[in-house]
Formats: structure tokens, C-alpha cells, sequence
């Protein structure tokens, strides 16, 4: 186990960085939202370590998608951030792929897969984000004791019904406005 010294910004995947049709099923559906690469990669250079968890209980559904489905998407994915020059030790990612009502604590809200990676990758929660369309994207966030959560629109569009009735978490409009929000933070520290 490592020493908790990175800052870290926990990231959904479906609706904040990649748009959201429902189950995704083809690697060529996949769309990154605009700003996205760029607001990751600036991320990055101010030092955060981008950590992306989704929920993905489609893969075990009759209406979902296979295990190796989920491999080429998430290897799509981890291309294209490579490309946009954000390195391969400066991310990861983590899914729960168990289809309600299985029981496992990985699953968002719960906060598995956000403990499994400040353990794996030495992650201060107290200097950490977590950003997401849903409350259940943030909730984890809030358990592990991170600085703050921020809702952002779904697909840059709208707010999910939930999310409106929420005052604890700021809302922006994309993950590029959380980003600058949360560097500005920072500066004004």
C-alpha cells in the first residue's frame, strides 16, 4: 500500500466524458463530449491523478454487453486519452459490472472501487474531487471524505431529475467547467 500523497479528481465515465446513449454496446458509438480531452490533459498538468469509475451492469444483462465488449471499449478509451497525451501511469479506471440487485460494494453510490484506488494508488482524499451527472456519482466521493463533488449536466444537456433537488454539490454545465472550477479553487488557496 502506498503513502496517501496524490490529489486525484474521480471521474464517471458515461454522460461526463464520453456521451451517453443508454447501454453502450459498440466501441463505435463512443463520442467524447466536447473539451473533454483537452480539460483532462490540463487536469493532468496541475498534477491530478484521473481516476474514472463507472457502473457497468450491462455486461451482464440480457440487454447489455460481453466482458470483452467492455475490454475493447475501455482500451478505446485509454487510446484516446493516450493520444491526447495524458500517459497511461497517470490514470485508471475501475468498473463494477455486477446488474442489480446483485449485492457487492463496488457499485455506485457505494464506495468500493473508490477505496479499492486510494489504496492501489496512494490518493489524499482531502485534496481529491469527485465529478459525475448523478448524486450516486458523488456520494462515494463524499464517504471517502473528498474535498468536495461536482454534478455536471448530463451529455452537457441536462441535469438529472435527482440532481436538481440537490444544494450539497455545485453544478456546472460540463466536466471542462469543473475542471476550471477546481483549478481555481486551488489558485485561490
Amino acid at each position: 500500500m502506498r503513502s496517501n500523497t496524490r490529489k486525484a479528481l474521480f471521474i464517471d465515465i458515461d454522460g461526463v466524458i464520453i456521451y451517453d446513449p443508454g447501454y453502450l454496446s459498440d466501441v463505435n458509438e463512443i463520442m467524447f463530449l466536447p473539451g473533454v480531452l483537452e480539460s483532462l490533459c490540463k487536469a493532468r498538468c496541475h498534477g491530478y491523478y484521473l481516476v474514472f469509475i463507472s457502473n457497468k451492469g450491462g455486461v451482464y444483462s440480457k440487454k447489455g454487453f460481453t466482458d470483452m465488449e467492455l475490454r475493447k471499449m475501455d482500451k478505446y478509451i485509454s487510446s484516446k486519452l493516450i493520444e491526447n497525451h495524458i500517459s497511461e501511469k497517470s490514470f485508471s479506471t475501475y468498473y463494477c459490472t455486477h446488474y442489480p440487485p446483485q449485492l457487492c460494494s463496488c457499485r455506485k453510490p457505494l464506495s468500493g472501487l473508490f477505496e479499492k484506488a486510494v489504496a492501489e494508488h496512494g490518493i489524499e482524499t482531502n485534496k481529491s474531487f469527485a465529478i459525475g451527472d448523478k448524486l450516486s456519482d458523488l456520494i462515494p466521493g463524499d464517504t471517502i471524505g473528498c474535498k468536495l463533488g461536482i454534478l455536471v449536466k448530463r451529455n452537457q444537456e441536462y441535469f438529472d431529475d435527482q440532481s436538481e433537488t440537490s444544494d450539497n454539490f455545485p453544478r456546472l454545465n460540463s466536466l471542462s467547467d469543473a475542471i476550471n472550477f477546481i483549478l481555481k479553487q486551488n489558485d485561490n488557496q
